[in-house]
């Protein structure tokens, strides 16, 4: 079987279909635009592989009502922008995007209208467009580690063109992960449940419940110690 995310700008589906019809493979293609899609495909990861959803259903299923039932009651929507390596923004076709608004805040990457998971942006074109961002995430991946992100922080800190920028100005820049380290959770799998914990933390402080538990409990389901 091969697995993979359907992101047309990332590869042609329709050749990686002809290539799994030659060498007699299954293809599976997820995309994941809201959080519930991880729990659907989850699910379908299982079944087709021969794995049991029970566990993970349940960690699902009880983690969605909690953190519906703490985000809701936030009259104060923070404005959030998630950027990758540089000024790279998550868009609103990005499944973290859906974490954002689920932790309680504003994702202002929906304003991006394109089908693109993340997009590029020149710094004065993200000024202009996000100059009323209340937090800026950078984030972490396998060709940006979080020393890279802490020096590219503290030249926005550090600049006066970034201060035009509510979150600069403020200090309300944070680095958070999505490599594929165990303190990654902004990452398209299961991982993303304690990400939304980690998100509503940072912007909404103590009314949100720490993301600690969760990421303990869902590593346990995974046999991680």
């Amino acid at each position: 079987m091969i697995l993979d995310f359907r992101v047309e700008n990332l590869h042609s589906s329709g050749e990686l279909y002809s290539f799994a019809e030659r060498i007699g493979a299954d293809v599976l293609l997820l995309d994941f635009l809201k959080v519930e899609d991880l729990v659907e495909g989850s699910r379908l990861i299982a079944e087709k592989t021969g794995g049991d959803f029970s566990k993970l259903g349940e960690f699902y299923g009880k983690h969605l009502p909690r953190i519906k039932e703490t985000s809701e009651p936030l009259e104060d929507r923070p404005k959030v922008v998630m950027l990758y390596r540089g000024i790279n923004v998550v868009t609103g076709t990005n499944v973290i995007s859906d974490a954002v608004e689920k932790a309680g805040a504003e994702s202002l990457g929906k304003r991006l209208r394109t089908e693109r998971k993340v997009y590029p942006l020149r710094k004065e074109d993200f000024i202009r467009r996000f100059s009323d961002a209340d937090h800026i995430f950078l984030l972490t991946s396998v060709l940006t580690n979080r020393e890279r992100l802490e020096g590219i922080r503290d030249e926005m800190l550090d600049s006066a063109e970034w201060k035009r920028v509510k979150a600069v100005d403020e200090s309300n820049v944070h680095i958070s992960g999505s490599a594929l380290d165990r303190e990654s959770f902004m990452r398209w799998s299961p991982r993303l449940i304690p990400g939304i914990y980690q998100i509503g933390r940072l912007v909404h402080g103590k009314l949100f419940p720490d993301w600690r538990k969760p990421a303990k409990e869902l590593y346990s389901l995974c046999g991680v110690e």
